[in-house]
């Protein structure tokens, strides 16, 4: 996926005009390229602020609890809407004909924060009719909102938008632990036609853990888990699973071990037509070391021009979700029989992943493999570094937060 399109010769010097060569006549088709909308959590600034603040418009769109006070998000800097009220739509109906009509370019509207309701101040609990909210009840009114949209002044040609929705780190957040809730929540908001994806932010790395486990320190219980069973859940609706593995604190060859996680994690359950692998790593510009949030990021490793295909069980159902994948020892793999290396044949493969707090014995494999794919030469988290096929075969005890990419 791509972002913003190119500048061109538009008037207002700020986005291409209709008809203006830009990424289109680079042949990126408009399925490629997105426009970013957020009409869930309304800041100060943004574009829909002024309708949903209070004698705005669009005020009834505010979220409220149960006494009837406004749900309000950063330190009362913005307000959560209510995907309830008929208001909202007309929030997004707003903001989503705007953006996406700056560029015939655009085929794809990212709306962010879809059912993230609980991240608002102080963990407000917010109503519809007199209840608190509750799942599976919200996914669906969020269902309803985007299928509700209406993209108004197309010009002749732009057809109107598929939506990518970053929904599913709030459902992970929402689940409570359990798979079978992320299934239900997915499935819904998976619905509808016009749904092109859903977006996983944080899922396998975040900004408190460069490996996200089982019960890590500071996680949601059972965050691993619940975030390959909705990479499952996605895949099994035929909807795109997009991990954005982000991490602001590893420096150097300390990604290194994370980066192997995450690819591997992602690995066990990919789809080569469904899935997409993305990191958000940072460096600062001086040295690519001292990260944080503010500074660059890369998103493309040597290690993700590993591909896998046929692997030698079926992809899980979402019956049996992730533990289709568990290995009596207690680690999670999957073995393929086709593996390739910048487009080249290199044997069969495996991902082996110990998302849990303590080590575990390597679990029994099919095939047989000599060597891991490790990671050297990284002068810094913005310096990619290279990757070897032949790397010491994977030890007889995985350690704890460990993953392993195996190979002939």
């Amino acid at each position: 996926f791509f972002a913003l399109p190119s500048a061109n010769s538009d008037p207002t010097g700020s986005y291409p005009s209709y008809g203006t060569p830009g990424l289109a006549s680079a042949g990126i088709a408009p399925s490629r390229v997105y426009t970013y909308v957020d009409d869930s959590h309304i800041y100060s600034g943004d574009a829909q602020y002024n309708n949903i603040a209070p004698g705005g418009a669009d005020a009834s769109a505010e979220a409220r609890d149960c006494s009837g006070n406004p749900i309000t998000i950063n330190n009362h800097g913005g307000y959560l809407s209510d995907p309830y009220q008929p208001a909202t739509v007309q929030l997004y109906n707003n903001d989503v004909t705007t953006q996406y009509n700056y560029s015939s370019e655009y085929g794809i509207v990212f709306i962010d924060d879809i059912d993230a309701w609980q991240y608002n101040d102080n963990g407000a609990l917010p109503c519809h009719s007199g209840a608190v909210w509750s799942q599976p009840s919200v996914s669906s009114a969020y269902e309803s909102v985007v299928g509700s949209i209406a993209v108004s002044h197309l010009a002749g040609g732009h057809a109107p938008p598929m939506y990518l929705l970053n929904a599913l780190a709030p459902v992970i957040n929402e689940a409570g632990g359990s798979g079978a809730t992320v299934v239900a929540e997915i499935s819904s908001l998976a619905g509808l036609g016009s749904v092109l994806g859903m977006d996983c932010e944080n899922c396998y790395a975040d900004n408190s853990n460069p490996e996200v486990g089982n019960n890590t320190s500071g996680e949601l219980p059972n965050k691993w888990t619940l975030a390959e069973d909705a990479e499952i859940a996605s895949v099994n609706a035929r909807k795109i699973f997009w991990l954005q593995d982000i991490e602001s604190h590893s420096t150097g060859a300390a990604s290194y071990a994370g980066r192997i996680y995450g690819f591997a994690s992602f690995m066990l359950t990919w789809d080569p037509v469904y899935t997409v692998y993305q990191n958000l790593y940072y460096g600062d510009r001086s040295d690519g070391e001292h990260p944080n949030s503010s500074n660059p990021q890369i998103h493309v490793f040597p290690e993700e021009a590993l591909t896998a295909y046929v692997p030698l069980v079926p992809y899980p159902s979402n019956a049996s979700l992730i533990a289709a994948l568990k290995d009596s020892g207690g680690t999670y793999f999957r073995e393929y029989q086709y593996c390739y290396y910048t487009g080249n044949a290199v044997g069969t493969c495996a991902f082996v992943v110990n998302p849990d707090s303590s080590a575990h014995n390597a679990p029994t494999l099919r095939g047989k493999y000599t060597h891991t794919l490790t990671i050297s030469s990284q002068l810094d988290v913005l310096d990619g570094g290279s990757v070897s096929l032949t790397g010491a075969a994977m030890p007889s005890s995985v350690g704890a937060l460990t993953a392993y990419v195996l190979l002939p």
